[in-house]
């Protein structure tokens, strides 16, 4: 197996018009001088100021949840939410310490421990989740591939998985060890976005990554149904541990919104229409 480099950035995809207008204008207040500052966002931590309203995220959904906010927010003029997206351990002694947010996004095992805590505004809510996919590319001409290709045998596709440390390589570790295979890729690869990379310029014919990794991609690729798409699924709640009106409305917003739905399917971290996984 070799080792491949690490790769960046992925290809931008097309989104409704009003979503993306209002992506633009997020970055636009990130980047002007009217940004909240250190004292504003000192206030909104202590519930001083209710326009701005803190969210806990980590760095991985930072942008779903910065379109998400960035379209609720249309309808809600002279609010500003301040994202703070950390590792969750760094979150967790943020909130142990007493900071508390208007709403904090994360996986559930993370948001679980504090679910029960004096300061919590009600029980989590469902954001999505994310599931493994077994992924092949359009430009691949082989025979139908199966689970097969990924173990120790001779192979028609070029594989790729995550190394085991990485949460995809794990979960693809169990999908196929499960099935009796023994994993034996021809590339491992760091993360899921470097897989996604080796796929878009064709370095690979398949992989197993989760499907917010390949919808970044999901025009150029085929996907294969597993025999068990729930193994390795990663599910994502809303927390809110704090009374705010404005964080109560968009934590329901998340959860029911057609708009919302859009976003998060796009994403990948919402099954698309007519797909259980």
């Amino acid at each position: 197996m070799t080792p491949a480099s690490p790769r960046t950035r992925r290809p931008t995809t097309s989104r409704l018009v009003l979503a993306l207008l209002a992506a633009l204008l997020a970055v636009g207040a990130v980047a002007c001088s009217d940004a909240p500052t250190k004292k504003e966002i000192e206030k909104a931590d202590d519930g001083i100021d209710p326009s701005i309203v803190p969210i806990f995220t980590s760095e991985a959904l930072l942008p779903v949840v910065q379109e998400l906010g960035s379209v609720f927010l249309i309808d809600h003029a002279g609010t500003t939410f301040q994202y703070s997206a950390k590792e969750p351990s760094v979150l967790a002694q943020r909130v142990r310490d007493g900071v508390r947010p208007a709403l904090w996004i994360d996986l559930a095992q993370v948001l679980e421990p504090f679910a029960s805590d004096t300061a919590a505004n009600g029980p989590p809510q469902p954001m999505g989740n994310d599931t493994m996919q077994f992924v092949v590319t359009e430009a691949y001409g082989g025979p139908n591939p199966t689970l097969e290709i990924f173990g120790d045998g001779p192979s028609p596709a070029r594989t790729g998985l995550c190394e085991p440390a990485a949460p995809c390589g794990l979960a693809a570790q169990k999908l196929l060890t499960d099935e009796g295979i023994t994993p034996a890729p021809d590339t491992v690869y760091p993360e899921g976005i470097n897989v996604v990379a080796a796929l878009k310029e064709e370095q690979i014919d398949a992989a197993l990554l989760y499907r917010s990794d390949a919808n970044r991609i999901r025009t150029r690729l085929r996907f294969f149904p597993l025999p068990d798409p729930g193994v390795g699924e990663r599910t994502y709640q809303t927390l809110r541990l704090r009374e705010d009106a404005i964080g109560e409305e968009f934590q329901s917003w998340i959860a029911t919104s057609p708009d919302a739905e859009a976003i998060l399917v796009k994403w990948g971290y919402r099954p698309r229409p007519g797909r259980a996984t």
